[in-house]
């Protein structure tokens, strides 16, 4: 995913081939002689992406989160509700983790891209704003990991709509917020 990202950038690199591996230091290279950005779009370049999909999924994770959180508040009584409350401590970070690597694998590595060799003001306030947010998905969903407040999983679905305010288009957005509404958050 480096490559890409130098590769989009304009920057190719090459290895030296005679110096030893410990000590290869990459060269830089015209990006005329690396291989093209379109090529590095997509992990598998299916063509199917579903970025609303991926936003509900993220929503759909902060409720089991906080679902579980709401269950590891009330003390295991006995080995069955011990067992149990095991079990609700693993889910929230299975979920917490879930949104960690929607972040970095989907949004970060494929569809939030680099800002092109000439873009304007709009463009470049939008693509920080994009990186900002998904930042603090990401830290929000450690947040939610690490203990039982919900104030982390709220700050982590205010980190997620703040995200698809400024990715999705109007009507995405209405559409997105009819969905999750009739999930009840």
């Amino acid at each position: 995913m480096l490559l890409a990202a130098l590769a989009v950038a304009g920057i190719g690199l090459a290895l030296q081939p005679t110096a030893p591996a410990s000590a290869a230091l990459p060269a830089v290279i015209p990006a005329a002689a690396s291989p093209s950005p379109a090529l590095f779009h997509c992990q598998v370049p299916c063509g199917i992406y579903g970025d609303q999909l991926r936003i509900q999924q993220i929503l759909e994770d902060c409720d089991t989160i906080e679902k579980a959180m709401t269950q590891i508040a009330v003390e295991p009584q006995d080995a069955l509700a011990r067992q149990q409350f095991v079990r609700w401590v693993n889910t929230k970070e299975e979920h917490a983790q879930r949104i960690q690597d929607n972040i970095a694998q989907y949004w970060l590595a494929q569809r939030i891209k680099p800002l092109p060799a000439e873009f304007d003001e709009a463009q470049r306030v939008r693509y920080f704003a994009q990186l900002t947010h998904l930042h603090h998905i990401t830290v929000h969903a450690m947040r939610s990991k690490q203990g039982i407040d919900p104030a982390a999983v709220k700050a982590l679905r205010e980190a997620v709509h703040a995200l698809s305010s400024v990715y999705f288009s109007k009507e995405d957005l209405e559409h997105l917020k009819g969905h999750h509404d009739e999930h009840g958050k």
